[in-house]
């Protein structure tokens, strides 16, 4: 049975089902997981879903860590793309906190090189988990919340800058506000939208 999708919206997955460890995050050398035949398991993983699927999948959102094999995201572009699937980023920050001034230059390097892989592969959309370190942050309120929003809206226009995103393929970049137990201070649309005013 197949259904066809009479709408303008394309419809996409964040393959999560595939598990973090095993599947979407890399070893410490960098290397994606292969199946025993080669494959990367994240490829193989929604080659089965488009298979399966009873609706057309569009678009594909994927993690993208620091330091991933160059190889391996060569791979990874060209299987998603023989299944016709655009291919979204979510930029993972991790080690370096981005409302912290002394980590500026850290979280600028990580997001840049992620925007180099955008640009590389001509992808149209990003996102990014960097409102602020991950499980890792703690509460703010008045004025140290606001110089938080100051420098949070630094560090994403200072990418935008270095980056030359304006002449680029990237299209939109999304900043991904996470719940309560993961972030501790932009965990709703109203706070996230401070820092996105303030950047755009």
């Amino acid at each position: 049975m197949s259904l066809r999708n009479r709408s303008k919206v394309e419809i996409g997955v964040v393959p999560t089902h595939l598990k973090f460890v095993g599947a979407l995050a890399p070893d410490e050398s960098g290397k994606l997981p292969r199946t025993r035949s080669g494959d990367l398991k994240v490829v193989s993983g929604m080659r089965l879903l488009c298979r399966t699927s009873p609706v057309k999948l569009n678009n594909v959102q994927i993690t993208l860590f620091p330091g991933t094999d160059s190889k391996d995201l060569d791979d990874m572009f060209k299987g998603f793309r023989s299944l016709r699937l655009n291919v979204h980023l979510i930029m993972m920050v991790g080690g370096a906190n981005p409302l912290n001034p002394k980590d500026e230059d850290a979280v600028v390097d990580m997001l840049n090189s992620g925007l180099a892989v955008a640009k590389k592969y001509k992808v149209r959309h990003v996102s990014s988990t960097s409102f602020e370190e991950w499980l890792a942050g703690r509460k703010l309120s008045g004025k140290a919340f606001d110089n938080a929003v100051k420098q949070v809206i630094n560090v994403h226009v200072r990418c935008f800058k270095e980056s030359g995103l304006a002449k680029s393929s990237i299209e939109a970049w999304h900043l991904e506000f996470l719940r309560g137990v993961e972030f501790q201070n932009f965990t709703n649309a109203a706070k996230a939208a401070t820092v996105v005013k303030g950047i755009n």
